[in-house]
């Protein structure tokens, strides 16, 4: 792609990069678009590396190269989305195919947003009147947000890929 947003072909990539494709995103057929992960896993394989006590946590919408046969690529510019180009005008992302992630032998705990919000206890519930004006506005707006976090159709369905360390885990 060049800065205009013109795309085109691009070259063969190299050994490592496709036998990236051929594992985690084969193409079909000639000008099929993938974005390849490899170097994006080394980086998330030599993040977690520092982790000694904690917790790594990636989050993203999910690539799936089943539903995302023309790929991820999309640029965003004053929080709204616009056909990426690459002018320095917008942020561009691609969103992150989590199980490459756990290739690299960093056993992680893949579940959606609205499953790991659930356990830390939001409802989105709508809360019920306490005869406080103020204070019911304030926790249906709360309610509010955190439905929209845990939406089954939107950002509900991010994928969080959870990386615990105690501490005691051999290196």
């Amino acid at each position: 792609m060049n800065d205009q947003g013109d795309e085109r072909v691009g070259g063969t990539p190299g050994v490592a990069d496709s036998r990236w494709l051929d594992r985690w995103w084969p193409l079909a057929e000639i000008g099929d678009r993938a974005e390849i992960g490899r170097p994006r896993d080394e980086r998330w394989a030599e993040a977690i590396e520092h982790v000694r006590r904690g917790l790594a946590l990636a989050i993203d919408y999910a690539a799936d190269p089943r539903r995302d046969v023309a790929g991820t690529l999309t640029g965003y510019r004053d929080g709204r989305q616009v056909l990426p180009v690459p002018d320095g005008s917008m942020d561009l992302t691609a969103h992150v195919l989590f199980e490459s992630l756990t290739a690299g032998g960093a056993l992680g705990r893949l579940v959606t947003q609205r499953e790991a919000l659930l356990e830390l206890g939001l409802r989105g519930t709508r809360p019920s009147y306490d005869g406080d004006p103020a204070s019911y506005m304030s926790s249906l707006s709360e309610a509010g947000a955190e439905a929209e976090l845990l939406a089954r159709s939107g950002l509900g369905e991010h994928r969080w890929l959870m990386i615990e360390r105690s501490g005691d885990e051999e290196r």
